[in-house]
């Protein structure tokens, strides 16, 4: 009678460094996200910066362009909203590099400004409100704008 030795410990062990080394980068990708998400407030300061009461005064947070403008923009924001990064890093700086005259406008982050978000009922990022101070007329936008659709909100506005 032949006996058969058994080595299911060593092809585990072999099937699960295989395994380590096929999917190292999304098994590193999941740890990080793991390690962020377990410390709420180290993914806040990595995202979104600080987490004080100081933050809470700043209402609105930044106040760009011709405050001396008829048009106001109040555009709300969030650390945590991939489309607000896309305003930031492609619409915005075309809008301020060739219509700065035209407009200023007022951030806020929506973590911190809650009198201003309840004013409006914002239920998302991004936001923005176009104001026009001569008339008192409001328009209320919900989600991302292009530069060419600021571009004809504002000119609208304007009017």
């Amino acid at each position: 009678m032949h006996i058969k030795k058994r080595r299911s410990g060593k092809r585990r062990i072999y099937q699960a460094s295989e395994f380590i080394k096929a999917n190292k980068q999304i098994i590193l990708i999941f740890l990080l996200i793991l390690i962020l998400f377990v410390s709420r407030k180290s993914l806040a300061k990595f995202v979104g910066g600080r987490l004080d009461s100081e933050n809470q005064k700043n209402c609105p947070s930044k106040i760009l362009g011709n405050i001396s403008s008829t048009v106001k923009i109040k555009y709300f924001e969030s650390p945590y909203c991939p489309a607000c990064w896309k305003e930031e890093l492609f619409a915005f700086p075309q809008l301020f590099r060739r219509m700065n005259d035209s407009f200023f406008m007022e951030k806020y982050d929506i973590r911190f400004c809650k009198d201003e978000v309840n004013r409006y009922a914002v239920v998302g990022t991004p936001t923005f409100v176009f104001q026009d101070i001569n008339s008192s007329r409001e328009f209320v936008h919900y989600g991302y704008f292009s530069y060419t659709e600021l571009r004809k909100m504002i000119k609208s506005v304007k009017r």
